[in-house]
């Protein structure tokens, strides 16, 4: 089995990350993800593998790989400019799935 964990938890290092004032060295506590490592590591989480989870004081996400084309013109053509891929590529910015920011979501 091979699994990847993503903790965010609370530590000297992080604690200029996580917003101040509230609670957060509780709310994200070390102790809080432990209980996922262990039960990833038993014979009951056997079936679980090749997964990515990002573990959050008491939430568990299940991340994944997903391919979106961006932008794309014909093979035929030459490279792509740097000057015009930056354009392309930020077109679509709006339509792009959001992404990870567990410092960003409100805490309770």
């Amino acid at each position: 089995r091979v699994n990847i964990l993503a903790p965010a938890a609370w530590s000297r290092l992080t604690e200029d990350i996580f917003p101040q004032g509230q609670n957060m060295e509780a709310l994200l506590s070390p102790d809080k993800v432990s209980p996922l490592v262990v039960w990833l590591g038993s014979d009951d989480a056997k079936e679980v593998t090749g997964r990515t989870f990002l573990a959050t004081g008491n939430t568990v996400q299940l991340l994944s790989w997903q391919s979106q084309t961006v932008c794309q013109k014909d093979n035929t053509e030459g490279p792509w400019a740097v000057s015009e891929i930056g354009d392309a590529v930020r077109e679509n910015f709006n339509h792009w799935p959001k992404g990870i920011q567990p410092t960003r979501r409100p805490w309770e």
